[in-house]
């Protein structure tokens, strides 16, 4: 690892987790575009852990999100510092916060820095200003690389387009 420090020992899998402020509703576009997106990942190597700060809105992308997921933590009505706290006893190595400043921002969390990687990806498209988030994920368009000073985060830049559309 490189923002936080820490290593994975020979033979863990990568635990990344996914922070909802948004719980993962039907009304955001972030749900309904990445709905199937977590089941993707390669799961001999990463487990997928997603924390859902808004309870349950009885949704089909939620329902595909949950069931994409292998731990899925109900973290509605919870504190910033327990929610926080339960990240890191998950031992997740990589936090995306898909909030950014926006619906029941979860920004707190991210300040406390649970994970020992911390990225700002979907929700928010630009920078949060803020050194506790190590990577911005985007495109040239987003974020051109020419303009990396004006963001406290490291640029992570994809081709194409940082926005993923569901593929069902």
């Amino acid at each position: 690892f490189e923002a936080g420090g820490g290593e994975l020992a020979p033979g863990k899998k990568l635990r990344v987790g996914y922070l909802s402020g948004s719980g993962f509703w039907n009304s955001t576009t972030t749900a309904r575009s990445m709905r199937s997106q977590y089941a993707l990942h390669d799961r001999a190597r990463v487990e997928i852990w997603c924390y859902a700060c808004q309870g349950d809105d009885g949704s089909e992308p939620r329902a595909v999100i949950k069931n994409g997921c292998d731990k899925f933590v109900e973290a509605a009505g919870w504190g910033h510092q327990r929610v926080a706290e339960k990240i890191k006893a998950d031992g997740i190595n990589v936090l995306v916060d898909l909030t950014g400043y926006t619906l029941n921002t979860q920004t707190e969390v991210m300040a406390i820095g649970p994970a020992p990687i911390q990225v700002s990806f979907h929700g928010f498209p630009g920078t949060m200003g803020a050194d506790f988030i190590h990577y911005l994920v985007a495109d040239r368009r987003t974020a051109s690389p020419d303009h990396q000073e004006h963001f406290t985060e490291r640029l992570m830049l994809v081709p194409h387009t940082y926005l993923t559309n569901d593929h069902k």
